[in-house]
């Protein structure tokens, strides 16, 4: 980091163990899929910075409890094809406002928060996982912000979509796009225009698949299956569970079965 000159990358070739490190200039670090042990902390103000191909890996380091934190404010954050599992806190805390932080490609597992926005403006996840994480998106209200979601997964999360009410006049403006998916409820605050009242949102698990294609309802797969005769049978089945069929898609089933299905 000293060696380098602002807008430069620095890639990894072994795996690195060093406690905390500062950012202190606009940088991008290429891991190269080697496995940080620490903490990365970004402290140039309206900074550019680049994280990718980390694997985050704290070994329950109780001296570093976050893997990525803001502590300047910051212009932008890409942090893209990253893990991050045995952080005492999380993975990402824009503890300073991050006014644009694209995450994309990272799965997390195990830890408390995901991504914990206290200050910004734009928040990005795409094809963003979480597994037994009990807060995979934590926003604090400080300020008015913009979230998009597009194709994440939440397994096993206590709470994997959650406002923090700090204000009642400050919106969080959610935007859900591909196919988001969780397995449990999401207590949150009001998602489409602040209430200051928390209200239970749920993305729907997928019932159904026909290829690697999810549906959220029996009734949608049913409707997108003309082209069963070419996938064939392996490719096309439910995860029912505890749904419950409506006398016209039990129906449009057993007509599928009989007659498009080999």
């Amino acid at each position: 980091i000293t060696a380098a000159a602002a807008g430069q990358t620095i890639t990894l070739i072994d795996d690195v163990n060093e406690g905390v490190v500062t950012f202190n200039k606009n940088l991008t670090l290429d891991g190269a899929d080697n496995t940080f042990k620490g903490g990365i902390y970004l402290n140039k103000a309206n900074g550019y910075f680049t994280i990718k191909n980390v694997n985050f890996d704290n070994d329950d380091n109780e001296d570093v409890i976050y893997a990525i934190k803001s502590t300047s404010s910051v212009t932008q954050l890409n942090v893209e094809n990253c893990t991050c599992v045995d952080y005492t806190w999380g993975f990402i805390h824009a503890n300073k406002a991050v006014a644009n932080l694209n995450v994309k490609d990272v799965t997390v597992n195990g830890i408390t928060y995901g991504v914990h926005s206290v200050y910004g403006t734009n928040i990005t996840l795409d094809n963003y996982k979480a597994i037994d994480t009990d807060y995979a998106l934590m926003v604090q209200n400080h300020g008015s912000r913009n979230v998009t979601l597009n194709n994440c997964t939440f397994e096993g999360c206590e709470k994997p979509i959650h406002v923090w009410e700090r204000n009642q006049t400050n919106k969080i403006s959610f935007t859900f796009t591909g196919d988001n998916v969780s397995d449990t409820e999401m207590p949150t605050g009001d998602m489409y225009g602040y209430t200051g009242k928390e209200t239970n949102v749920t993305i729907a698990k997928n019932v159904a698949k026909i290829g690697d294609k999810g549906y959220k309802s029996l009734a949608e797969a049913l409707e997108n299956a003309s082209g069963l005769k070419n996938v064939g049978p392996a490719s096309f089945f439910f995860e029912i569970g505890q749904t419950e069929l409506s006398a016209k898609e039990l129906k449009h089933l057993d007509f599928y079965l009989a007659n498009v299905l080999p």
